[in-house]
């Protein structure tokens, strides 16, 4: 055997020594030993460990590499969108008695109303000799607001008409915009006098707002028209339906679960012993067909579109099945209808079906027209046929009266007189 023969033997004996005694995953020492370049021999061939680097080897043990931790990403992702967009509040705001407007009194507010930015307004109606101006007052706001201002007057029935012509300007917390004469609009011989005795203004703020939105996670929860819309096909379906209300001879499909849900008095009527419970069946009387749809319609979705049109039918339903938020919104309809000719009724009406709110705001409405109301034929007609209503109406606006006759003595011995520009009713 050769020189050169034995020399390679004895690499290859060692190459194999390191590979038994050290992992083949070993990380880098600088005082790793290096195998020499690949060599050829015979069909074999040996690889040089040089770009290996392997860590010293002890008697009896083999060195472990150094651990590293494994890291984890951390961050998480997020979005968002910034968009410009117009924003609007639309205010409606009523002044009564005009024709009565104190000599002492040269201007009266509205209350306030927020826009969507934060920002407080305001309407003054201001009088000088015999004209009557408009304008908006800008109360609170962070920012100068750069508003689009408008301003219509209700004629009756869907007739308006514009008494502010849109006014594009940059007002400060405090300040108010250019007051507009409605007599430009009502050109009469006698001023504002001739306009009439309550006047109902429809007012509107838009201002150019920033709006952020992000983008919703996977767990967000449902919205609620989402919820409204989905219910209200589950009414129209009827699918799934295992109770029936009637009206009149019309049968409307429902849902227990919906109903006794909504309703405390479903939910006492539908239990086991109760007689509906077992026939599955209720029979609602005085309602109108129309009106148990609509009250349904609420009662899946949470909305009533058609209220405006049947105020009164859908109190006495909502009053009977004790949906608060239904009867509260027909009050506030009706109060918003009070005229000369039906307050009577309407304040007789509410105290039949114990409307607090109708009543207050009824009780309200007559004291300030008590001539002209009692001389109507609803006033007559409530006297013949409802007394005892009648009698606590009465009551109610005898005590207001005084009510309202001890604070007016109060502020003159404090104030004197009214200040200008303050509320005035």
């Amino acid at each position: 055997m050769s020189q050169e023969q034995r020399t390679l033997r004895r690499a290859v004996r060692q190459s194999i020594r390191f590979r038994c005694h050290a992992p083949t995953n070993m990380f880098p020492s600088a005082q790793s030993p290096q195998f020499p370049q690949a060599h050829s021999f015979g069909n074999a061939s040996l690889t040089s460990a040089s770009t290996v680097p392997l860590s010293p080897v002890v008697e009896g043990t083999v060195c472990q590499p150094p651990m590293i931790t494994a890291s984890r990403c951390n961050n998480v992702s997020a979005a968002g969108i910034t968009r410009f967009e117009k924003e609007k509040v639309v205010y409606t705001w009523t002044v009564t008695g005009i024709k009565n407007w104190p000599e002492d009194v040269s201007s009266i507010a509205s209350t306030s109303f927020r826009h969507p930015n934060s920002s407080e307004w305001c309407m003054v109606l201001s009088k000088k000799g015999n004209e009557l101006h408009l304008c908006f007052w800008l109360k609170v706001s962070k920012e100068p607001a750069k508003a689009n201002l408008k301003a219509t007057l209700s004629l009756g029935g869907d007739e308006k008409r514009e008494v502010y012509p849109p006014l594009y300007c940059t007002l400060k917390g405090g300040e108010k915009s250019a007051p507009k004469s409605i007599s430009d609009t009502f050109p009469t011989t006698d001023g504002y006098r001739n306009v009439g005795d309550s006047l109902t203004f429809e007012c509107e703020v838009e201002i150019m707002c920033i709006v952020w939105d992000e983008l919703p996670s996977a767990s967000a929860l449902e919205t609620e028209p989402g919820l409204a819309r989905d219910f209200g096909n589950l009414l129209e379906s009827q699918d799934f339906s295992d109770f029936i209300l009637q009206a009149g001879d019309v049968k409307f499909k429902a849902h227990k679960a919906v109903l006794s849900t909504r309703s405390p008095v479903f939910a006492r009527m539908l239990q086991q012993d109760m007689k509906e419970a077992q026939e599955n069946c209720v029979y609602i009387e005085g309602v109108e067909p129309g009106v148990v749809a609509e009250a349904l319609r609420y009662m899946y979705t949470g909305r009533a579109p058609a209220l405006c049109n049947m105020a009164r039918g859908l109190l006495v339903f909502a009053d009977r099945y004790d949906l608060c938020e239904l009867k509260s919104q027909c009050e506030v309809e009706l109060a918003r209808r009070l005229t000369i000719d039906n307050a009577a009724n309407s304040a007789v009406f509410a105290v039949v079906n114990s409307c607090d709110a109708l009543l207050k705001a009824s009780v309200a409405f007559i004291k300030r027209h008590i001539e002209e109301v009692m001389g109507t034929t609803g006033w007559k007609n409530a006297l013949h046929s409802d007394p005892d209503s009648v009698e606590k109406i009465s009551q109610l606006i005898a005590a207001r009266s005084q009510s309202k006759s001890d604070d007016d003595s109060a502020k003159k011995n404090v104030i004197g007189k009214p200040s200008d520009g303050i509320h005035w009713n």
